[in-house]
């Protein structure tokens, strides 16, 4: 009987300690994997304006509190509203990566793009056909995802070439393989 308590106060020990480090690793996980997925449509909207001799917008709309979305749009240097059904499409397929609540991640603040796309709004790019560069050379930007515990938080930046790096906060836990922002 003694032994048996025993191992039962040493499983909960290592039960107290092992979940806490496993839901962050899933935390870490989840994150990573939508920067990992953001970086891929980008890539894909600058092959797609390369390819297709068109410019191809992108543009993140913040549907609710903890929901939003990114739409590739081509030939609509105004962008695409991707809360409407097939407004965003390539080559007649609809390319649009929706964050529900459900994913438990968000944008903490709305992203910001110097230049923008449309009438100014900073909400997105273009990317140019001829260059892969962004149609705006001073255009830039990031655009932030915190989970939604608050432990992660990473920035992308698009560059005026087109091209993506992320890094983390400081004042948040590090996500392995992306280096801490450069102070501002």
């Amino acid at each position: 009987m003694l032994e048996m308590m025993i191992v039962l106060i040493i499983i909960g020990a290592l039960l107290g300690v092992g979940v806490p480090a496993f839901n962050e690793a899933l935390e870490r996980r989840r994150i990573d994997g939508i920067v990992d997925e953001l970086q891929a449509q980008i890539a894909l909207a600058k092959s797609e304006a390369i390819k297709r001799n068109v410019e191809v917008s992108v543009a993140f709309t913040r549907t609710g509190d903890a929901t939003w979305c990114m739409g590739i749009d081509e030939d609509d240097t105004a962008g695409c509203n991707c809360t409407t059904a097939n407004d965003c499409t390539v080559d007649g397929l609809e390319k649009v990566l929706s964050i529900t609540s459900a994913d438990r991640l968000d944008l903490p603040a709305a992203p910001e793009f110097n230049g923008g796309i449309g009438d100014g709004g900073d909400n997105g790019f273009v990317f140019d056909p001829a260059t892969g560069a962004l149609t705006d050379l001073n255009d830039n930007g990031n655009v932030e995802i915190e989970t939604e515990e608050g432990n992660f938080r990473l920035r992308m930046t698009v560059s005026p070439l087109g091209l993506t790096s992320v890094c983390y906060l400081d004042t948040y836990k590090p996500v392995g393989g992306y280096d801490q922002c450069p102070s501002p």
